[in-house]
């Protein structure tokens, strides 16, 4: 056997980077919201929603008063561990730098700018809901993240998205692909502005939209917001759920654009009206759901979040 093995000397550490440790695995037997559905395009939480995804990072935060980042998992209960969190922010703020992908497509969305990125904790306190559960606060001024084109993206025959958000201004967006020509794939926009409201498509320069009322907006709660498009649908085929309740529906008549264009989280899609609220959970489906796992989805988020959902 050969000896005199020689052991590299003078590596350089990167600076700002913070390895954790001590993961810790869900009880034996736990299950997640997402456990039993497949066709995932995306999955970001501040939970974690598949089991498949055990010991990986949710998110990954900036500390404020040095820039150092950190990945941030989730502890025995599938929550975020905040108490990781905390103790590595200490009485400094934290902001999203990535939210990670649970789908197992590999699109994270990131936000690589400072001034951009989504606050999660203030000056040591947790931003959250009111009963506590975390979440992500959007400045309504340049806050987004932005997730690189994908073909897992790309479902111009039929798709879910299934967003828990608070939205304190109307006229805002809470996600968009980008627009290319006079196409834009999908949105979800508050605020009764003339056609450009709700869950919609955007295809040849027109609108079609699912109207969200104004009620649900500005109004300092958290909703559940649902878009689905089915193709397969003779009519109507693009609903809108809030809170559980079929709100508004539509007719698109020919499949939603097949462009290679960018996801983006809290603003339209050039990278303005952004999102002035909060967003916790975004989950993108390749295919729309029956009925049956639509209101799973959303009454589970409903009970872990605190949203009144029919």
């Amino acid at each position: 056997m050969s000896q005199n093995w020689v052991t590299p000397t003078n590596w350089v550490t990167p600076t700002n980077w913070v390895t954790p440790t001590n993961w810790i695995t869900p009880t034996e037997g736990t299950t997640c919201l997402l456990d039993s559905i497949s066709n995932l395009s995306t999955a970001y939480s501040l939970r974690l929603l598949k089991t498949t995804y055990i010991n990986q990072p949710l998110i990954r935060v900036r500390r404020s008063n040095d820039n150092t980042e950190i990945d941030i998992s989730h502890n025995s209960n599938n929550d975020l561990d905040t108490a990781a969190l905390l103790s590595f922010i200490g009485v400094n703020s934290a902001y999203i730098v990535t939210m990670y992908d649970q789908s197992g497509n590999g699109n994270h969305a990131t936000q690589a700018i400072p001034a951009n990125q989504p606050r999660i904790v203030n000056a040591g306190v947790l931003d959250k809901h009111t009963n506590g559960i975390p979440t992500m606060i959007f400045d309504g001024s340049n806050d987004s993240l932005i997730v690189p084109y994908a073909e897992s993206l790309n479902n111009i025959y039929s798709l879910l998205v299934s967003v828990i958000a608070r939205t304190n201004i109307t006229g805002r967006y809470i996600l968009s692909r980008s627009i290319s020509g006079a196409n834009i794939p999908y949105f979800l926009r508050t605020g009764a502005i003339g056609a450009i409201d709700g869950f919609g498509t955007f295809k040849a320069a027109s609108y079609i939209t699912t109207e969200i009322a104004d009620t649900y907006t500005n109004d300092g709660l958290f909703h559940s917001f649902v878009g689905s498009y089915n193709s397969a649908l003779g009519s109507d085929n693009l609903k809108l759920y809030v809170d559980g309740t079929n709100t508004n529906n539509n007719n698109v008549s020919t499949n939603i654009a097949n462009v290679q264009t960018d996801l983006r989280l809290g603003c339209d899609p050039s990278g303005a009206q952004t999102l002035n609220g909060a967003m916790s959970e975004v989950i993108i489906f390749s295919t729309a759901l029956n009925d049956q796992q639509r209101q799973d989805i959303e009454r589970n988020q409903g009970t872990y979040y605190g949203v009144t959902v029919a």
